[in-house]
């Protein structure tokens, strides 16, 4: 669904440009989201920021583990940049300064859910929606997407707001349980209430556009 959009080069990958509109964001800089390929494992430094802020986040994931840059490396590889069905989009602008990143992934049953949502910096409020939004948009007017679904762990309070404010609807909850290894990573993973071992659920929302 999405290979034709991961070009071999930074300069070849398919991006769309966000306006100005947002909050602390000059009306003469461009902002794009740029759908990575092949040429994203050659930018050191935001594989870099990408670990870092991953490593910080990591509470507000289903899998939590050390992040590294060799399994970051391997995750991109396989996934957003080789797997058809999957794509990420970078938020940069014209200097290439790296804002966070949004991705999309297709399922095996056609539903089309929105995956890696991450911010890298906190010097632009607010662009993290303006390009889940614009993301949203071009999926349905270019690919004909006429719904998302996303899935977030219950106490990650500020994505839930961001996703209500954008038009997300909660269509169900799940309780989790916590599944840790000796390694000291853990999964969460969806449970009947009888074996959860943990207050937080898996909310999974929807938008109709």
């Amino acid at each position: 669904m999405f290979s034709h959009f991961k070009g071999s080069t930074f300069v070849s990958s398919f991006h769309l440009i966000l306006d100005a509109n947002v909050r602390g964001i000059s009306s003469d800089l461009t902002i794009e989201c740029r759908a990575a390929g092949p040429w994203l494992l050659n930018f050191k430094s935001w594989l870099v920021q990408m670990k870092d802020s991953r490593e910080m986040s990591k509470e507000m994931y289903f899998s939590r583990f050390p992040a590294s840059i060799d399994s970051l490396t391997r995750y991109l590889d396989k996934g957003p940049i080789e797997d058809p069905n999957q794509i990420l989009f970078l938020i940069v602008d014209e200097s290439k300064t790296l804002y966070g990143h949004v991705g999309l992934k297709l399922d095996d049953i056609g539903n089309v859910y929105v995956d890696n949502v991450l911010r890298v910096t906190g010097r632009t409020p607010g662009i993290i929606g303006r390009a889940l939004q614009e993301i949203l948009a071009w999926g349905n007017k270019s690919l004909g997407i006429l719904e998302y679904r996303l899935q977030v762990i219950s106490s990650n309070h500020r994505a839930i707001a961001l996703y209500q404010d954008l038009g997300f609807f909660l269509e169900e909850s799940k309780s989790l349980r916590i599944e840790k290894f000796s390694n000291g990573c853990a999964n969460l993973v969806p449970s009947d209430k009888e074996n959860s071992n943990t207050p937080e659920e898996m909310l999974i929302m929807r938008i109709k556009l």
